[in-house]
Parts: structure tokens; sequence; C-alpha cells
């Protein structure tokens, strides 16, 4: 990889070089400059995967570039690159399929334009000042993977935009966004030295200018005004009266609801009285039901589990109340991490697509797998691990309620 990466280093360099010889010939050189530079940054990489049996599991990282340009004129510049852009991880959906990584390189040529110059350009394009430009030009995107891929366009339009700040001695700092058509992106910092002649300082030299003939004195009578003495009256001041008066406040405790929980304090002044209220004075809404069992590793119901849920679907109908619902599963420390996770969001799914076949509106439903992140007992014993093998129904409105105890989710033997 290293010597592949060297190789078009080469590559690149080679170009701008016999762009640089050709412009010198055309053009007098004592007005153009080349400069080199490095840069790190941040990336954005985003592969194909549809229909691949791969998810994007982390589509950023961190990459390096290296850059060389020739100034032609004060405005247009030349540049070649070569970029590391890192990796994006990827994740299978199958457990047959391993986990992976796809390496991002490229190189190429671009054509920048700088369209706000602030700073002194004459002479040398030293470029110093505030500098904005714009950029545009072709790479070649190269990509290695501990997966099987297929890469279908190697050659890619690279531009965008940037911002560079030089100084007298030509050294010059630069932040930019670089674009890779659809494959990938880099936002990065850099510093870079120009190279080259120092711009000519002309000497000016004033002329001595002619004596001005010294003028005449002329004499100004001073008029002194006559300030004539103004008597003030005097003011005595009067002490002020205070004046108190009383106020009354009355404050009134009133519970509307009639929950227990008065007005000032209720948060939920509308709550139902069939209903047990929190110190908030928002309803408890508490449903509980039995375990629900799935078959040996694998997110298929029981019969016992369907003919439990046929009894939560009249509950849910029955409760028009429970507006939006989360069918949430969890696992045991079992198994790998990964696993466990793709695993409760299988099992989540299928109970919520099993309550919307029986009857339940699709919109009241929502589902979701946290795995084994939010135990509810000590995974270290199996009663615990059972415990934290379980489905829940949580209630969900301004405030999250849960509904009733977590029942357990248990497979025909014990598994994640």
């Amino acid at each position: 990889m290293i010597i592949k990466k060297i190789s078009m280093l080469i590559c690149v360099f080679t170009l701008q070089a016999t762009i640089i010889v050709s412009a010198a010939e055309a053009a007098n050189s004592k007005n153009r400059s080349w400069y080199l530079g490095a840069g790190l940054g941040l990336t954005q990489l985003n592969p194909e995967t549809n229909d691949t049996g791969y998810d994007v599991a982390d589509s950023s990282d961190s990459g390096f570039k290296l850059f060389g340009g020739y100034d032609f004129t004060n405005q247009f510049t030349v540049e070649g690159f070569l970029t590391d852009l890192g990796s994006a991880s990827i994740t299978s959906d199958f457990p047959t399929l391993p986990d992976g990584s796809i390496d991002y390189s490229t190189f190429g040529v671009s054509a920048l334009w700088y369209f706000v110059r602030n700073g002194d350009n004459k002479g040398k394009n030293l470029r110093k000042g505030l500098q904005v430009y714009a950029h545009g030009g072709l790479s070649s995107l190269s990509n290695s993977a501990s997966v099987d891929f297929n890469q279908n366009n190697s050659v890619q339009i690279q531009y965008g935009a940037g911002v560079e700040y030089g100084f007298n001695n030509g050294i010059a700092v630069r932040a930019g966004l670089d674009l890779y058509d659809k494959d990938a992106s880099m936002v990065f910092v850099g510093v870079m030295k120009r190279f080259g002649v120092k711009p000519k300082i002309k000497k000016v030299i004033k002329p001595t200018p002619k004596p001005e003939p010294t003028p005449k004195p002329v004499v100004v009578p001073v008029v002194v005004p006559v300030v004539t003495p103004v008597v003030l009256p005097v003011i005595k001041a009067v002490p002020m009266q205070k004046v108190v008066i009383p106020v009354t406040v009355v404050t009134y405790d009133i519970d509307t609801d009639k929950d227990g929980v008065y007005d000032r304090l209720d948060e939920c002044a509308d709550s139902s009285s069939a209903f047990r209220v929190d110190e908030k004075g928002c309803s408890i809404i508490e449903l509980e039901f039995g375990g629900v069992n799935f078959e040996l590793q694998s997110f298929e119901l029981t019969q016992t589990s369907k003919d439990l849920l046929n009894d939560v679907v009249v509950t849910i109908n029955a409760s028009p109340e429970l507006e939006k619902i989360e069918v949430s599963a969890h696992t045991d420390d079992k198994g790998p991490e990964k696993y466990n996770l793709k695993l409760s969001k299988q099992r989540a799914k299928e109970v919520r697509s099993y309550l919307i076949k029986k009857g339940v509106r699709e919109d009241r439903l929502v589902s979701k797998g946290y795995g084994e992140s939010q135990p509810i007992a000590d995974n270290k014993t199996e009663e615990g691990r059972a415990k934290n093998r379980r489905v829940e129904l949580t209630v969900i409105k301004d405030d999250a309620v849960e509904i009733g105890a977590p029942p357990k989710i248990t497979d025909s033997k014990k598994s994640p």
C-alpha cells in the first residue's frame, strides 16, 4: 500500500513538473512561483452498499494530503495532490458474512481560481494576506478492502473551495473542503511554502520642494468679551414623604382534575382520574403480561407467545388513550454485542408485526432493539440473564411512561 501511494505521488509531481516547464518557456518566470504543502483533516466516505448484505457502520475517518502547485498569475494556479482518505467500516446484515472496511486514496490535478485577494500581489506572486479560492479538476480514486467489492468508476470529478493566508516569507496556512464526486469528501487544514525570487522594491526619490516665501505678519485686533455675572436663585430641597400601601397576596390551591396534585404543580392538568398519577400529576399507565418466548437463536415467536400477545392486542385496542407505544426488545450479554443488538431489533420488529397483524393500528406502534445495553438484573447469574431477556411496551408521550413491570423474553433454551 505504501509503495502504491509513493508511485501515485511520483506520477502527480511528474505531471506537475511538465506543466511548470511548459509555462516557464511561454512566459517570464520572474512573475511566477511554485509551492509545496501538507495537511490533515476529517473525511466522510460513502461506499455503495445497496443489495450487498452490508451496511456502513462508520463512514467518518481522518486523512492526510500532500500537494504542490504553480502560480501562473496572481489569480490562477495549477495544483497536483495525493490524498489518503482513511477507511469506512462496514458491518454485515447476516451472521455468516464477516465485517470489514474499505480504504480510500486518490491523486489528481486541479485548477485553482483566487477570486478574493487581500494583500500586495504586485511583483512576485507570494499571495500575501487573506485569499479565498475555488477549485476543480480530475482525480483517480483507489480502493482496497478486507471484503469483496467492485469499483465502478476510478476517475472522479474533484472540486471544492477554501481560504488561505500568506505571510511575507512565503509561508501560508490553508483550510479547505475537497469533494470527490459522490464517493468522498474531506475538510482539512494545512501549511505550505512558496518559493521564488522576492518581489523587487523600487526606490522612489521625491524631488526637493522649493522653499515657500515667508508671509508678512498680520496684526489681528483681539476683542475681549465682557462677562456679566448671573445670580442663580437658591432652591431648597423639600423632603419627600413615604407612603406605604398594604398589599394582600392571596394564594389559592386548586386541583381542577381532582388527581391530588394542585394546578400550580400539575404538569398534566387533564389527567384521567381512572389512573394513578406521579408527583407531577401525570397518569401512570400500567399493563402487565407474562413472558414472550422465541425459538432458540431466532426471532420466530412460539405459539404460547402468540396466545399471550392476542390478549395484549385486546388490551391495547380497549385503551385508546395509549396513543403511541414502543415495542422494545432486550438480550443478556451472552454472545457478541453486535449480534445481540441485531437479534433484539429483529425480535422487536416481529412482536410489532404480530400485534399489527392481529388488529392494532400500525401508526400506534414503533419497534426498537437495545441488545444487551440496558440490563435490569445481574448477567452473572442465570436468573439475572433470564430477566434481561425481555420485551417491553412503553407509552410514548411528552414524558415516556413504561407500561407496567417489564415482561421477560426468553428462547426455548438459554440464548441471548
